[in-house]
């Protein structure tokens, strides 16, 4: 009984126009695994199981394959397989294919390595490691680890990867903490947040509108304001009260020079500031005619 589930069948026709022979290489390193976990050893089993894991397209292959031996004959049916999966190599090619692969933002540098790894093993490349030192360099996002590694001549593709991986680490956790601080300082500044640290209850706030009108607190509705419809005694004026006079009255010249004496003591103190507010259109001749009182305690 096998204890491993079955492979994956082999498709010769999943990359037209590309060399097959690596991929079947492969798919073959995998089966002899296969037959070896599940302690098959009769070389008939090992044909018969070779053909039927390796799908219907391949078993098509094989039967116009002449001399591919007899129903026992393991070895004669890989090496006929193998013939057939790995013509001449097109190397000019697949080292093109290497110089060309490029590290995408999805993925990481030990992704790359793996990719870059399987394809030089088509290149046969005398010096490897070396070779994908080079396209990590050249064509790997990390600008610091490029800088690092043209810093240090000595590096090797060992010390570059456990750098790399550090310099990914290290960058995720630096944009973790800063989201999580920039998210802090925007909470600070909500209004709810304000309120609550100067005790501020919901929906209150430290600033009194007066009408300007009837010079009550601005909470009534406009339509029965007390000052509405009515004159001022002062100005004959409709809509306000004597009380909050818009027309300033006449000042006699004394009265003129003593108000300047007083500026002059008064002038450098802070002039609260005030908040218009008008509802009324029916009767305004100033634009500054509304006021508010802020409270400072």
């Amino acid at each position: 009984m096998p204890i491993v589930n079955p492979m994956p069948p082999f498709d010769p026709d999943s990359d037209v126009g590309a060399n097959i022979g690596p991929k079947w290489k492969i798919w073959m390193e995998d089966f002899e695994m296969y037959i070896t976990a599940n302690g098959i050893a009769d070389k008939a089993k090992k044909r018969a199981l070779l053909l039927y894991l390796a799908g219907a397209r391949v078993r098509e292959i094989f039967r116009q394959i002449p001399d591919n031996g007899d129903d026992k004959d393991y070895d004669k049916a890989v090496e006929k397989l193998n013939e057939y999966f790995e013509p001449q190599k097109h190397r000019l090619y697949e080292v093109y294919k290497f110089r060309e692969a490029r590290q995408v933002v999805s993925k990481t540098l030990g992704q790359y390595y793996t990719r870059l790894r399987s394809l030089s093993t088509r290149c046969e490349f005398a010096d490897p490691d070396f070779e994908i030192m080079v396209q990590i360099v050249l064509c790997g996002r990390s600008s610091l680890l490029r800088k690092q590694v043209l810093r240090d001549p000595k590096m090797t593709l060992k010390d570059l990867l456990v750098l790399g991986r550090q310099c990914e680490r290290s960058r995720q956790q630096a944009a973790e903490i800063e989201e999580n601080t920039r998210n802090n300082q925007t909470g600070m500044n909500d209004d709810s947040v304000v309120d609550a640290a100067l005790n501020i209850p919901a929906g209150k706030t430290s600033q009194k509108v007066i009408c300007r009108n009837c010079g009550s607190e601005w909470s009534h509705n406009t339509v029965i304001c007390p000052a509405k419809g009515k004159g001022c005694r002062k100005s004959s004026k409709l809509n306000h009260l004597a009380r909050l006079r818009r027309s300033a009255p006449a000042v006699a010249r004394g009265q003129r020079q003593d108000r300047g004496r007083w500026q002059g003591r008064h002038e450098n103190k802070p002039i609260r500031p005030l908040n218009v507010l008008d509802n009324d259109n029916e009767s305004s001749d100033s634009d500054n005619y509304c006021y508010s009182v802020n409270n400072t305690t």
